[in-house]
């Protein structure tokens, strides 16, 4: 397992500051607090948040951020609700 690695934004070595488990591999995270980047942490479409820049490192040596992906399986779905709530429910 890579204990350290370089920030891809700014070039700090960085320290591993845990593990992620995507199909079965165990991948490195880092984190880098000197690079800042804005995520909309509720999903696509809601307000966004500064966070230290974090990422995993592959097998290969190639760093990517595993939350890149997590709103796709949703993209496509409809989000506005045109049902009339039964007022009785309440």
């Amino acid at each position: 397992m890579i204990d350290v690695y370089h920030c891809p934004k700014c070039s700090r070595l960085l320290k591993c500051e845990g593990v992620v488990s995507i199909d079965g591999d165990e991948l490195p995270v880092f984190s880098c607090e000197h690079c800042i980047v804005k995520k909309p942490i509720f999903g696509p479409g809601t307000e966004e948040f500064e966070l230290a820049y974090t990422f995993c490192v592959d097998s290969a040596g190639r760093c990517f951020d595993p939350a890149d992906s997590l709103g796709d399986e949703y993209e496509g779905l409809e989000t506005e609700d045109d049902s009339d709530p039964d007022p009785s429910l309440n």
